[in-house]
């Protein structure tokens, strides 16, 4: 599965069950634990049961709304149901701009929030893809509000449109057909190994495990999470 999300065939998910799968889909992301209990997401797979969408997870999730603990307990089961959903956990053991495009393309349908794609985006993909212009120019919309060189944060529309433009350079890089499959061999490692091997054994892209901590669900906790980043390697420290 390449962790793109995709529509749920006959089944027509409110605002509100998107931006819920959503938020459990970039705690997934960003390996946090799972904010809330089992019976909450008892509750979400009954609305999505209400919605139209009846399968073994969510029928074995419901099962679980009386229960008592933390909703990680049954992680497999809500990574199955968010899978089903349309929404499915991003994996991030592949071709690093396989999963920058998959973080992108999140953001701009919807299908993550913005704060946590920004985050694995500016943390993760920027070094493990080689500092792209793509990725520097997502993080310069905000550094510079923070060095006050405009006096708005960047708006939704703003991101989602560079996000746009990551989606389009990861496509580029790998070789993405028109109709969305891969022409070319990508490259995996193992999580932790420090680095991954291509078709021919020479040594690939560095993988390497997330330690930092992820944002909230909201633009203004996200940047209250994304301390400031020295610009000086790529841009002078200047207000255009």
């Amino acid at each position: 599965m390449n962790g793109q999300a995709r529509d749920t065939a006959g089944v027509e998910l409110s605002a509100d069950l998107r931006k819920r799968l959503a938020a459990l889909r970039g705690d997934l992301l960003l390996e946090r634990r799972l904010q809330g209990t089992v019976p909450e997401a008892g509750w979400l797979a009954c609305d999505l049961l209400e919605a139209g969408l009846d399968t073994p997870a969510v029928q074995a999730l419901i099962e679980q709304t009386l229960s008592i603990g933390p909703m990680s307990e049954v992680e497999t089961l809500v990574r199955q149901v968010l899978t089903d959903a349309g929404f499915p956990p991003i994996d991030v053991q592949r071709d690093p701009w396989a999963v920058a495009r998959d973080v992108a393309q999140g953001i701009v349908e919807g299908s993550l929030p913005i704060s946590q794609g920004t985050s694995f985006l500016i943390w993760e993909s920027m070094s493990e893809c080689g500092h792209p212009s793509e990725v520097t120019e997502f993080m310069i919309l905000i550094e510079d509000w923070q060095a006050r060189c405009r006096t708005e944060p960047p708006t939704d529309d703003e991101l989602r449109g560079q996000a746009a433009k990551i989606v389009e350079a990861a496509n580029r890089r790998l070789g993405m057909r028109a109709d969305g499959r891969r022409s070319a061999v990508i490259r995996v490692g193992m999580k932790g190994s420090g680095s991954s091997l291509g078709p021919s054994g020479v040594p690939g892209p560095r993988i390497v495990e997330r330690t930092s901590e992820a944002p909230g669900t909201t633009w203004a906790d996200a940047t209250k999470s994304i301390p400031r980043m020295s610009r000086e390697r790529l841009h002078p420290p200047v207000c255009g």
